[in-house]
């Protein structure tokens, strides 16, 4: 864990989420979390769930790299229009 690097609770971490340009509800998380799909967390005895800033950054610039590559790939696939000539 990095020095100033607190664990944050899942309603913070959707916050943060939110901040750096990923709007996420606490219950997206929630079902990410569940699906294998979301960002990395911690798992205390108790059962709560904690994420760490640090995976939470690397999360979004997952994503967005997925959706730059998703409309790269959209664009390619895009069938081919031709215009009319008059």
């Amino acid at each position: 864990m990095e020095h100033n690097e607190k664990p944050l609770c899942r309603t913070d971490a959707a916050s943060y989420l939110t901040h750096l340009g990923f709007p996420t509800a606490p219950q997206t998380l929630a079902r990410k979390a569940h699906e294998g799909t979301g960002p990395e967390y911690l798992k205390a005895r108790n059962g709560r769930v904690a994420y760490l800033p640090r995976a939470l950054r690397t999360y979004v610039a997952e994503q967005n790299g997925l959706e730059a590559r998703s409309a790269t790939e959209h664009r390619r696939n895009a069938p081919k229009t031709t215009h009319p000539t008059t």
